[in-house]
């Protein structure tokens, strides 16, 4: 359109014109009023950068504001921050998902000794009841099936710590 570039916002539904309202929406159909409870509508206007005024190519992941190019501050294999507070307070924050996922993994593990340890009891006493009584069965199936039942979910718990 005259030599501008095209850029898109979306709008709530809310905003849309009454016959679009009308029409129920649906993800299957890419027709006014369907496809989402959003719609696309052209921009003739642009996100600028908080610092230069000029286009921004890049958004603060913590703060937000709008980054040019030269306002862009990353390393190699960091993500695009506006200053070096704002850096430092992302690397902090991927420190700490670092450390809840290894103390996910922790416990992950933890869960899949206890489901092993707590299901070879079970079945352990399950053949010792089957012993001690004789015409009894209900209890060492019951004891038996539950510590097999465990030992199988250990072993998922396992296969999950692996991954």
């Amino acid at each position: 359109m005259n030599g501008l570039k095209m850029s898109f916002h979306t709008a709530s539904r809310r905003n849309q014109p009454p016959l679009a309202l009308a029409v129920p929406l649906s993800r299957f159909t890419s027709q006014v009023g369907g496809g989402s409870a959003f719609f696309v509508r052209p921009l003739d206007h642009f996100m600028k950068c908080a610092t230069h005024n000029s286009e921004a190519t890049a958004v603060c992941p913590y703060c937000g504001k709008a980054l040019c190019p030269s306002c862009s501050r990353s390393d190699s294999g960091q993500r695009a921050a506006c200053s070096d507070a704002c850096a430092a307070a992302l690397a902090k924050l991927d420190k700490a998902a670092e450390l809840s996922i290894r103390r996910s993994l922790q416990s992950v593990k933890a869960s899949a000794f206890a489901c092993y340890f707590t299901g070879t009891i079970f079945v352990l006493f399950g053949i010792g009841t089957l012993i001690a009584f004789h015409g009894d069965v209900f209890l060492p199936i019951f004891l038996g099936g539950s510590g097999v039942a465990l030992i199988i979910s250990g072993t998922r718990y396992g296969k999950a710590a692996k991954q």
